[in-house]
């Protein structure tokens, strides 16, 4: 697949801005987690950490792609 500069720059950063912003999400989550004592919440807090890094993955492969393309 072949893309222009400008669709190029788009994806790439669009991408980036998810990827910086679900990278602050997970620090975030791993900060309550840590303080965190009821159980149940813990579990809800591990369960949102395993959605984000999905994320965090998806948008790496797909920034390893387009970056591949060029």
């Amino acid at each position: 697949m072949n893309f222009t500069d400008r669709e190029l720059q788009k994806a790439t950063a669009s991408y980036t801005y998810t990827y910086g912003a679900y990278m602050v999400m997970l620090d975030e989550l791993l900060a309550e987690l840590k303080i965190t004592t009821d159980l149940k919440e813990k579990v809800l807090i591990i369960k949102e950490i395993k959605e984000v890094k999905t994320v965090l993955q998806n948008c790496t492969l797909v920034l390893e792609r387009t970056i591949g393309d060029c």
